[in-house]
């Protein structure tokens, strides 16, 4: 039972580090050419649609 916690949880934090580096790199990215921030507003609404592709909410 406990190699099957270490191996999933190694598994979690692959996944985790993974999106992380890809999220850093789009930021990064988007410094180094110049685009601006999104707005509170724009913020909101692509968080609440990444929620609802997440939970696969229509």
């Amino acid at each position: 039972m406990t190699i099957f916690l270490v191996v999933t949880t190694a598994i979690c934090a692959f996944g985790w580090a993974t999106n992380h580096a890809a999220a850093i790199a789009l930021v990064k990215y988007m410094h180094d050419k110049k685009y601006t921030p999104p707005t509170e507003k724009e913020t909101k609404t692509y968080v609440a649609y990444a929620w609802k592709e997440l939970l696969h909410i229509k």
